[in-house]
């Protein structure tokens, strides 16, 4: 097989412009045959067994006993009850949050400072859990207080206004790196001049954009894991990864 070996910096010069159309067409067609994945791609769907090609330690039979036993008490009415279970945690959803400024109970702002307050808690202790691997506490606190006047002055320019969104480290957020998960000096370290067209549509519709979150790199692997930035923890479970590749978001 014949592939070509890049460093992380012939490999940024590489993304530059294998993202330019339509060289991107011809590099993929040279990488698949050059590399045998189309090969690779045959046998992977007429074995019956598809290798990981990752040192995954397979489970034992005890962990499936367990497992079975924690499945047998599963109640899913118990999710009803979360709000007690996790001493006054809710799930909110966005019309939660649009609900809470509405009536005055809650303000953006408010919001915000509990949001930074707990992405700090997140990642102290013996085992953080590398939730967000980028964000900006000032242009949060912006967002936050802009938002809080609209509500104010009863001006919401959306039906995402005040509501916070975490943004996964593949797509383009102004004033933010993108690196795929990487450490960043691979894809760049520059940070972004425009949105892309998903935050741009969050944004445009008020919400409250709260920084960039951790991903297994590149996205090419379900377990999580990132060797660069840490690997995400499950906040139920601080022994326990979150699946990837959106790791840092299911954290979140």
């Amino acid at each position: 097989m014949v592939a070509p070996k890049l460093n992380e910096y012939s490999y940024a010069v590489f993304s530059t412009i294998y993202r330019t159309w339509p060289l991107n067409k011809f590099f993929t067609s040279m990488i698949r045959t050059g590399s045998d994945v189309n090969a690779v791609s045959r046998f992977a769907v007429n074995h019956l067994r598809i290798p990981t090609f990752y040192p995954i330690v397979p489970p034992t039979h005890q962990h499936y006993v367990i497992d079975e036993k924690k499945a047998a008490q599963f109640d899913i009415n118990d999710f009803a009850a979360q709000e007690t279970q996790y001493q006054g945690f809710h799930f909110w959803s966005a019309a939660d949050f649009v609900e809470a400024y509405r009536s005055g109970r809650k303000t953006p702002l408010q919001v915000a400072k509990s949001i930074i307050a707990a992405i700090k808690k997140s990642d102290e202790g013996p085992t953080p859990l590398r939730i967000f691997i980028n964000y900006n506490e000032t242009d949060i606190l912006e967002q936050a207080t802009a938002s809080t006047e609209r509500y104010k002055n009863k001006a919401t320019i959306g039906v995402l206004d005040g509501v916070p969104i975490a943004v996964k480290d593949e797509l383009e957020v102004k004033g933010y790196p993108r690196g795929f998960g990487t450490k960043g000096n691979v894809i760049g370290v520059q940070p972004e001049q425009e949105d892309s067209i998903q935050v741009k549509k969050m944004r445009d519709a008020g919400a409250m954009i709260i920084g960039i979150t951790n991903m297994q790199e590149f996205g090419t692997m379900p377990f999580g894991y990132n060797t660069f930035w840490g690997h995400t923890r499950n906040p139920y479970d601080t022994d326990r990864i979150t699946g990837g590749s959106s790791s840092g978001s299911a954290s979140a």
